[in-house]
Order: C-alpha cells, then structure tokens, then sequence
C-alpha cells in the first residue's frame, strides 16, 4: 500500500490536519512517529494485560468464596435437612403418643365404669349384709329366746311332771 492511498483511507479515522501533516514528513520521521504509537500501543496494551491478570485473579478469588460459599450453604441445607428430618420424627412421635394417651383415657373410662359398678355392687352386697346381720342379730334374739324359754319349761313344774 502507497503512501497516498494510505492517507486516503484514513482520512475519515483521523483529523485531515494530521494527514497533511503526515504528508508533509520524511519517511524516517513516519517510522518514528509509528513506532511512538507502537509504544503507546505496546504500553496500553501492556495496562490491559496487567489490568485483565489483576482482575482474572479478583475473579479467581471471588470464585473460591463462592465456592466456600456453596459448600457452606449445601452444609446449611443439610442442616436444615436433618433439622426437618428430627421434626418430622418428633411429630410422629408426638402423634404415636396422642393416639396412646385416647388409648390410655378409653382404657380409664371403662376401668372408671368398671369402678362405679364394682362400687353400687359393693354398696348393694354391703346393704345385704347389713340385713343379714340384722336378721342373724334377730335369728340370735329369737334362739336366745327359745333357748331361756325352754330352760324355763325345763326348770318349771310343767316339765318335771311329764
């Protein structure tokens, strides 16, 4: 590529003033001046490698926290996993031990019922023996009775003459 046909395609990258300029110039001097926007190439190149390693190594830092992260948050699932796990057992238990307790309150309104009956058939057995008593009381009034009667016809003159 020629210089003029150069300067024509570059001509809408830089200012026309820079181009005249450029035109005007010896080669040794456009050498020059291209190998000062080399350096300044080289240099800017050079910021954005130093910049990228510096930023690739924040991006690697940041991805081994992440990583921390999620093994701290996958620990924490399994925490809450367990803790999920404990309360659903506890629940189950909870439920064994309702239905135990409506087992255990039937269980004590039939020994309750059992206990009325055993009483009114205690209080009724109490009652006859309380009649029995009485007429075993009377029975023994009565026997006594006949016993002094007859020990009186044994003693009286009655019996003596028969």
């Amino acid at each position: 590529m020629t210089l003029q046909l150069s300067m024509r395609k570059s001509k809408d990258v830089v200012f026309p003033d820079e181009v005249a300029e450029w035109a005007d110039m010896s080669t040794a001097m456009l050498r020059a001046r291209a190998a000062g926007y080399c350096m300044v190439v080289n240099f800017t190149i050079h910021l954005l490698m130093c910049q990228s390693e510096i930023r690739l190594k924040r991006a690697l830092d940041i991805e081994e926290k992440a990583r921390q992260l999620h093994c701290e948050l996958d620990l924490a699932r399994g925490e809450i996993l367990q803790a999920k796990n404990g309360a659903r057992s506890q629940q189950e238990q909870i439920l064994a031990m309702i239905e135990e307790k409506e087992k255990h309150q039937e269980l004590i309104s039939a020994l309750t019922e059992e206990k009325m009956k055993q009483q009114d058939l205690i209080s009724t057995l109490t009652e006859e023996k309380v009649k029995l008593q009485r007429e075993n009381a009377i029975q023994e009034v009565r026997a006594e009775e006949r016993s002094h009667a007859i020990k009186r016809f044994k003693e009286s003159s009655e019996f003596h003459d028969l």
